[in-house]
């Protein structure tokens, strides 16, 4: 697994190779990354699972701009299943 600061290195330098290519449409974008999205993501899952633990328990709604898989959202309903 990548570490955080060899992720973060390599997207700055994505960022600068692509800086003058169009832009693409979301669905475009997931539908071709969508292999290995989730394991390309999986450099965030200490903070994932960090944003789950300190979620308060009286928490009644969560704002989900909707801009990946869910990861987020999976820890979440993970923590709410073992507390029941």
């Amino acid at each position: 697994m990548q570490s955080s600061e060899e992720y973060l290195r390599d997207l700055k330098q994505w960022l600068r190779d692509t800086a003058d290519s169009p832009l693409e449409e979301m669905s475009d974008f997931f539908t071709k990354r969508l292999h290995g999205y989730e394991e390309h993501m999986s450099v965030w899952e200490e903070s994932y699972q960090l944003f789950a633990e300190i979620l308060p328990l009286e928490c009644k709604k969560i704002l989900d701009l909707g801009c990946g898989t869910g990861l987020e959202l999976d820890r979440i309903w993970k923590k709410i299943r073992t507390l029941r």
